[in-house]
């Protein structure tokens, strides 16, 4: 985060099932029936691109505002991931969960019975510091970059930090991420491939104003990248008190026979 920009902030005190119709009662549930049956006949597997929308229209003789909602309600149970410009994919099958699930940190908060609010304190397009810079984004890259911090009941508990690929997402700055989150923005490209970091470390000067802790107060940091088809997608930097935050998940694991 730039030195301004703290400096300024620190001054101041967010599974469905399967259709299993035979006969399915609309045009739309067709089109689902037709992709669906594609999926569990390994015709497409997790991760392959669908046939565009259009194909579809052609195949079975339906309007394209019938099979876009075919897509659309798929695309809201998980069986597909729709990527703008690129076109639909298989989802990966819920059962490979990952063991950090995502979710909003927003949505933590209220579950917890909190009241969450957030502090923006910047949208800018910057070059990738030098100290920041790998493969992905190089030194001197153009990125948005947006530090903020979330509260829960007026007091922060985390500093998110974020470096998002403006070729992907080129209206992140136009957003209001009051009323949205980061999060769930940048879902509209649901990530092929990510990495997790975590990390406890002593918060700068900088962090100890922001998050109104003393020098001695550990931190929790998860440092995050995520690709879609190779192509990353953003890298973000979350930094919490420990005192104030912790990473809970439950999975299942799958059983397998003894050798």
């Amino acid at each position: 985060m730039s030195q301004q920009v703290f400096a300024q902030a620190a001054g101041r005190e967010p599974e469905a099932e399967f259709i299993t119709k035979d006969k399915p009662d609309l045009l739309y549930e067709r089109a689902q029936e037709h992709i669906v049956a594609g999926i569990r006949s390994g015709k497409w597997r997790a991760g392959d691109r669908l046939p565009s929308e259009l194909q579809i229209v052609k195949e079975l003789g339906i309007s394209k505002m019938t099979v876009n909602k075919a897509f659309r309600q798929l695309a809201l149970q998980g069986l597909i991931n729709r990527v703008p410009a690129r076109g639909s994919f298989v989802a990966n099958p819920r059962e490979q969960s990952l063991l950090f699930e995502l979710r909003d940190f927003s949505d933590d908060i209220r579950a917890q019975g909190g009241r969450y609010s957030c502090q923006i304190l910047a949208l800018e397009l910057m070059r990738m510091p030098r100290e920041l810079a790998d493969y992905d984004l190089r030194t001197n890259t153009e990125v948005f970059h947006s530090p903020i911090i979330h509260e829960r009941d007026g007091i922060p508990v985390q500093i998110e930090e974020r470096w998002v690929n403006p070729s992907v997402f080129p209206d992140y700055l136009s957003m209001d991420f009051r009323q949205t989150s980061t999060f769930r923005y940048l879902l509209r490209v649901p990530p092929t491939e990510m990495e997790h970091e975590i990390s406890a470390v002593s918060p700068t000067e900088q962090e100890q104003a922001l998050l109104r802790i003393n020098p001695m107060e550990p931190c929790l940091r998860l440092s995050r990248r995520t690709w879609f088809d190779r192509e990353l997608l953003a890298r973000s930097r979350l930094t919490s008190p420990g005192s104030r935050y912790a990473i809970e998940n439950r999975f299942k694991v799958a059983r397998t026979m003894p050798s």
